[in-house]
């Protein structure tokens, strides 16, 4: 920004006031000729006057007129006089220069010449003035002096004695001209000022104001525009050499707070777009990738979830967990270094993109050396920790239209290779898109049918092998549709698990199957049991304890009519809380009952520690007999061990004559399946109550029969 200097506007100022004064000097230039003029006149008549010597008025006074009139002619007279006359006292004109007034009256010839009114008149005039006391002034274009005897005093007062005047008419013309020639010459030097003025001004306005707002204008426009390292050129001193200076300033401190925040950006750039744990990229970078990534491209993805993470957190605590998940990363970006890009969803969940594969067997190949390179063991300390990684794989183009689709495509099937066992490699295809999209709709209408009380429960029941007497019935959930057929709960159970509905269907089945039960009861005047799983996640949860009091207080049904049914895999988990609420339960007088022995974990030692009252032989050894060996052995095996420890042992799954009486040989206690009936609603269950009272009581079973609750 140019500031003007003090120097340049000293400069303007005095060109500016020399031209004023050029003007000024004019003005009294014109206001002196006026003033000359008015002294010339003055002394023009005066000196005419005295030029008209005594000798001149004797010619008068002798009447040698003519004498006179060569007098006035004489030469010596101011050469401006254009008429002189000598007027009697009657106003005649005696003797004049101009012999066409000779005789006249002079107010004929001179019509002006009032002696009252053209003294009136001329002193009333601007540049009327009195010299010697003669009145003298400028009238009409002229200049005129009227002498009066007592004007003229001795000098030629003699000619006059009788009241008559000397009138003297002269023509300034040129000093007139001079005047007006000088007037001019001073309008001009007043222009010239005014206009050295204007300009001066303007120029120093320019310099001092329009230049500097123009620089400023300029550097606001290249701020707003981001080019922060603008700045303004400053000239001079003074308050916008200040402001411009200030600004200057502001605006480096600006660019370089700005630089830090882009630098600061760029940093918080990475860290939105990289893991911070692995240093591999995050599931936002990913997800950018893939929209930049065209469909014609052909890529792969390989989604990837550590098994047994959670083991490792529970084992080193999470400083462990964190060094295997960086050992992971660093294992698949080896892994990935040649073929594509490593990404950290979150948890333990990881996504190797492939660029460079070819078809669904390399796809296959690159997710098998991930599982070696995962499955590995990992050193913590002294100590060694193994995992496994069940991956998802997806290819675009082929089962992906989009590259976005892989990544959901990929995790359906990683909890697909998930639900196959630890290790697993899974390609998707569409039928696994179909069965997550029914599960989707499936987990919706599931959640209308609990809230509109859709769901019932059936019986099945189950029958003492010694007698055919009914011991017990199994409370199973069912879901009816609208034309009369149900929904098998293998399909719906696992949705329920995995949307978190699984303990409200316990409860609501818990709650049907006391009140039946009690129904039943009061009806065949004698306890008769129930039998359903309650769910590994009800198990564990703090409300199961709660829930079975609730249940059994609010159908009036006694805790020793109730028996509820686990399966050994909820057994494992949390082993301590577990033992904790079978012996709250039994505190209820609730019994407990292992479910699908032998399938499981079948460690013997849950059977010593927890307090189990009975036992259920799966129907995948029932199904073998009598012919199979192998089934009918562990059968037998099964039987003679729970007797031996006191339990009941129930064989599920007999469905033929030939099983039932196998079972009864080997001693087998209850069972259970579609040879004694099938599952039916609480109605036929009363029913089938009634008429199982009237067959005869056999001793060789004593003890009351038991009720117990399974969910299906």
């Amino acid at each position: 920004m140019r500031v003007v200097p003090t120097r340049v506007v000293i400069a303007v100022l005095g060109a500016v006031m020399g031209a004023v004064a050029v003007a000024a000097g004019q003005w009294g230039a014109y206001q002196g000729a006026l003033e000359r003029n008015l002294d010339n006149a003055s002394e023009m008549v005066l000196r005419d006057a005295g030029r008209l010597s005594r000798a001149s008025w004797d010619a008068y006074q002798s009447g040698d007129l003519a004498s006179l009139e060569q007098r006035f002619a004489i030469s010596g007279l101011d050469r401006n006089l254009t008429a002189l006359a000598l007027v009697e006292s009657d106003g005649r004109v005696s003797v004049s220069t101009r012999f066409a007034w000779k005789g006249r009256f002079l107010q004929d010839v001179v019509p002006h010449l009032d002696r009252a009114a053209v003294t009136t008149a001329l002193k009333a005039r601007k540049h009327t003035l009195q010299v010697s006391d003669v009145p003298v002034g400028r009238h009409d274009g002229r200049w005129i002096a009227v002498f009066e005897p007592a004007d003229l005093k001795e000098t030629v007062a003699q000619p006059l004695a009788q009241g008559g005047l000397l009138y003297m008419e002269y023509d300034l013309a040129r000093e007139d001209a001079e005047a007006a020639s000088v007037a001019r010459s001073t309008l001009g030097a007043l222009v010239v000022a005014l206009i050295a003025f204007v300009v001066g001004t303007l120029a120093v306005m320019h310099v001092a104001l329009v230049t500097p707002l123009a620089s400023l204008a300029t550097f606001a426009r290249r701020v707003a525009r981001g080019e922060l390292d603008a700045r303004l050129e400053m000239v001079g001193e003074g308050e916008f050499a200040t402001l411009g200076a200030s600004l200057n300033n502001m605006a480096a401190r600006i660019d370089d707070t700005v630089t830090a925040l882009r630098t600061r950006e760029a940093e918080l750039e990475k860290l939105v777009h990289a893991d911070v744990l692995t240093n591999v990229g995050n599931r936002a970078a990913l997800v950018e990738h893939l929209e930049g990534i065209g469909p014609e491209r052909r890529v792969g993805l390989l989604f990837i979830d550590l098994d047994r993470f959670k083991q490792v957190n529970d084992t080193f605590g999470h400083a462990g967990g964190d060094h295997v998940l960086r050992e992971v990363a660093a294992r698949l970006c080896r892994i990935a270094a040649d073929t594509g890009r490593v990404y950290r969803l979150g948890g333990d969940e990881f996504v190797l993109l492939a660029e460079a594969v070819s078809s669904e067997d390399a796809l296959v190949a690159l997710a098998d050396a991930v599982t070696d390179a995962v499955g590995r063991p990992y050193t913590f300390g002294r100590r060694h920790v193994w995992l496994g990684a069940s991956v998802g794989a997806s290819l675009c183009p082929g089962d992906a239209d989009w590259p976005g689709d892989m990544l959901r495509n990929a995790d359906i099937a990683m909890h697909a290779a998930k639900g196959s066992g630890t290790g697993q490699v899974r390609l998707f295809h569409k039928d696994l898109l179909l069965e997550v999209q029914d599960r989707a709709r499936m987990d919706v209408d599931l959640r209308a049918a609990l809230a509109n009380g859709v769901l019932t429960v059936h019986y099945q029941p189950l029958v003492r092998l010694s007698d055919g007497r009914i011991e017990a019935f199994e409370a199973l959930v069912r879901w009816p549709l609208p034309d009369g057929r149900y929904i098998s709960p293998v399909q719906f159970i696992p949705v329920a698990e995995q949307a978190g509905l699984i303990v409200e269907i316990d409860r609501f089945v818990m709650g049907r199957a006391c009140r039946d039960a009690r129904a039943w009861n009061e009806a065949a005047g004698r306890t008769v049991r129930v039998c359903v799983n309650v769910s590994a996640a009800h198990l564990r949860s703090a409300d199961i304890v709660a829930d079975v009091r609730a249940a059994l207080a609010e159908s009036g049904l006694p805790g020793e009519g109730l028996e509820v049914e686990l399966t050994e895999s909820s057994l494992v988990h949390d082993v301590d809380a577990v033992q904790r609420t079978l012996l709250a339960l039994a505190a209820m007088r609730v019994a407990t009952v292992i479910d699908d022995f032998g399938t499981g974990y079948s460690s013997l030692a849950y059977l010593k520690r927890f307090q189990v009252s009975a036992v259920k032989i799966d129907r995948s050894f029932v199904m073998g007999l009598p012919g199979d060996a192998n089934d009918r052995a562990i059968c037998a095996a099964v039987v003679g061990m729970g007797h031996a420890m006191g339990m009941h042992i129930v064989a599920e799954g007999v469905e033929e004559v030939a099983q039932r009486e196998e079972l009864r040989a080997l001693r087998c206690d209850v069972g259970q399946g579609w040879l004694f009936g099938r599952p039916m609603p609480a109605e036929a269950a009363i029913q089938r109550v009634l008429e199982d009272g009237e067959r005869p009581h056999s001793p060789a079973k004593e003890g009351a029969p038991r009720v117990e609750i399974a969910v299906r």
